[in-house]
Formats: structure tokens, sequence, C-alpha cells
């Protein structure tokens, strides 16, 4: 099973950048590999904004 994330780092004057794109493939409930994309192009792909506003990122739970 490949699952993906999308993981934003936090701004010092506020909001979250998209710092990479990780695709993990999980076997028997654990991750059983991890590829990284750093290249921004990869992220356009995906439709994954490169940039979130203060405010509009809501904390996962």
């Amino acid at each position: 099973m490949l699952r993906g994330r999308g993981p934003y780092a936090p701004q010092p004057g506020g909001g979250h950048r998209l710092h990479t794109l990780q695709v993990l493939t999980v076997t028997g409930g654990r991750v059983a590999h991890n590829v990284v994309f750093a290249d921004p192009g990869v992220f356009d792909v995906f439709g994954l904004p490169r940039h979130i506003p203060a405010g509009d990122f809501a904390p996962e739970r």
C-alpha cells in the first residue's frame, strides 16, 4: 500500500511552506520504504500549495 504526505514547515514570518513530498510503502502495518521528493516541480503535479498563509493552517490532531 502506498501513502503520501506533504509536510509543511513553519515560517518565521507566519504561515507554512511545503518542505517535501514523501511517499511511504506500508507492508504489514509498517513503513517498508520512504521516498522523499524535494523538487518543487513534484508539488505542482499533485496540486499541493507551496505556501499556506498564517491562519489557514490547521494542525493535525
